[in-house]
């Protein structure tokens, strides 16, 4: 039996989404006042978004019991803007399979890898950074 499923994104999905990237995207950048103010506004945009894809990964019984997700947009171009996968999760191929739509693709992303990522986590060479593409 699988360690995880896939599923499409839900709304019920977006508070628990919102608050992981708000924790783990602070990581990442500096932040000061007005972080979770001005980032959770960016993040609840791009979640409202028509070409916005959010996949998540469960347990297997309990597809509320959240182990990790990916926020992609899929146009105009291939976007990549978070993944997360809980820390006792990781190494099971769960952020592998959450962006395997990306495989041969140009693909552009708008973070930098966190502090709190596994050592060996790489961005692929071919992919762009594109922050721009938050706004």
């Amino acid at each position: 039996m699988s360690h995880y499923v896939l599923r499409p994104g839900r709304s019920e999905d977006f508070p628990y989404v919102t608050e992981t990237w708000l924790r783990h995207g602070q990581k990442s950048w500096p932040s000061g006042p007005g972080y979770h103010r001005a980032v959770k506004s960016v993040v609840r945009a791009i979640l409202a978004k028509p070409t916005t894809v959010l996949r998540v990964a469960t347990v297997p019984d309990d597809l509320d019991a959240i182990l990790g997700f990916a926020v992609t947009e899929t146009s105009p171009v291939m976007t990549v803007y978070f993944v997360y996968v809980r820390s006792g999760s990781r190494d099971l191929g769960i952020a592998t399979e959450l962006l395997g739509d990306t495989k041969g693709k140009v693909v552009n992303y708008t973070h930098y890898l966190s502090p709190s990522c596994p050592p060996g986590v790489k961005i692929p060479k071919d992919w762009i950074y594109a922050f721009y593409n938050n706004f």
